[in-house]
């Protein structure tokens, strides 16, 4: 099984840029660094101001309508709420949802309150661990998910993150998803190089 790393459509932006910025980053509201290890450790709560509150960087106003999935500088993806749903639809992802409002940089009374912060709350055991052996380096042994083999016989969720990581800030989607994603109207991923041995 092949899996592919996503995320939100860059598009002709440049690494650095963003659709929308988060308001309160490099502040004393939102210490990134601690979220991000709630976040990698699948903590219930975020310490994080509720709703979210962007503005429009690279991305006009008017033509937020036009992503499902934002690219921004906050740590969890900021989706569309009718993509959300889209995925709930497909499977009962354990989940969260912190509710954003995006306004205009150029007038501030113009809001936009249809995205959502997406926290997936778990990951999803698919290593097939009986062949995947872990890689050695400097001594240590660790797991390779771009080396390993990925089981055949389960029914993935539409989007997850790899039991077995280090690191849990990344989504993915299985090959034998991609299809099915897309007869459900899901097409706001943005498809890395494929992973995983055969």
């Amino acid at each position: 099984m092949k899996i592919y790393q996503v995320r939100a459509p860059k598009g002709k932006l440049k690494y650095s840029d963003e659709h929308v910025h988060y308001t309160l980053d490099g502040t004393e509201h939102y210490v990134w660094r601690k979220v991000q290890s709630q976040i990698n450790n699948f903590e219930e709560e975020l310490n994080i101001q509720t709703p979210l509150t962007f503005e429009t960087s690279k991305c006009k106003f008017e033509n937020l309508d036009n992503h499902d999935w934002l690219k921004t500088d906050f740590r969890l993806p900021i989706m569309s709420k009718t993509l959300v749903s889209k995925m709930l639809e497909l499977y009962p992802l354990k989940h969260k949802i912190y509710p954003a409002v995006i306004s205009d940089s150029k007038d501030q009374s113009n809001q936009n309150h249809d995205f959502v912060a997406f926290y997936l709350l778990e990951s999803f055991d698919c290593v097939d661990w009986n062949k995947t052996e872990l890689v050695e380096q400097g001594g240590q042994k660790y797991f390779d998910y771009q080396k390993a083999f990925y089981r055949n016989d389960l029914t993935y969720p539409p989007i997850f993150k790899i039991k077995g990581m280090s690191i849990n800030l990344t989504h993915y989607v299985s090959e034998s998803n991609i299809a099915a994603l897309e007869v459900n109207g899901i097409t706001a991923f943005e498809y890395q190089e494929p992973v995983g041995e055969n």
